[in-house]
């Protein structure tokens, strides 16, 4: 919980307050145990991680109702229909979490990316769901910085999540709920669009 960065905090919304209400999370990765874990993954075992739905599920589900919808593959491909079946969900929530990134199977040595961005099928998700006129609070997964500028005006409130390992749920919910202020920095340079790689302190760009 003190690698979580808050990138973004519109009027406050965080930290929520779930009491009473009916909470929509939505996205492939915050149901998948594998995709907690990167190429350094350790002793880390998927069966003994606490998935983001797991955290929130054993942190709320006694005081909230947490629905979940998948949103798009979990290869991260286009689907229409998963994004059909979020915005219903998040058209009868209250709160509206979605988790949204890479893969930690994406993170590590020999996994280099030429576009290090928000893939376009869960862009096209957060466009469908922003729609709704409703707050929505992103969580990103990813092991590096990614170009997070063609998501920033679709979210109310970012949380920079990066590859948290086997405690993800318990932690997210922490710092979801207030119970734990993130305190994390950006000792990494996020770039605001691709033709600026590589950017880093001692850089200097003609």
């Amino acid at each position: 919980k003190r690698s979580i960065i808050l990138l973004k905090n519109e009027k406050n919304i965080l930290p929520l307050s779930f009491t009473g209400k009916k909470v929509a999370l939505i996205g492939s990765f915050a149901d998948s145990k594998d995709d907690m874990f990167d190429f350094w993954v350790a002793q880390g075992e998927s069966k003994n991680a606490v998935s983001l739905r797991e955290g929130l599920q054993n942190r709320f589900g006694k005081d909230a109702t947490i629905n979940f919808a998948s949103g798009y593959a979990p290869d991260v491909t286009a689907n229409e229909t998963l994004i059909t079946e979020a915005v219903t969900l998040a058209e009868n929530a209250d709160i509206i979490l979605v988790n949204v990134g890479l893969s930690g199977k994406m993170a590590g040595e020999d996994r280099s990316l030429a576009f290090p961005e928000i893939p376009a099928p869960q862009v096209a998700l957060l466009q469908a769901i922003k729609r709704t006129g409703k707050p929505v609070v992103v969580l990103v997964n990813s092991g590096r910085p990614l170009v997070l500028t063609g998501i920033q005006h679709l979210a109310d409130a970012i949380l920079q999540c990066w590859i948290l390992g086997t405690e993800t749920g318990n932690a997210v919910a922490d710092v979801l709920s207030g119970a734990y202020n993130p305190s994390a920095k950006t000792v990494m340079t996020f770039p605001y669009a691709i033709g600026q790689i590589p950017i880093y302190y001692n850089s200097f760009n003609t």
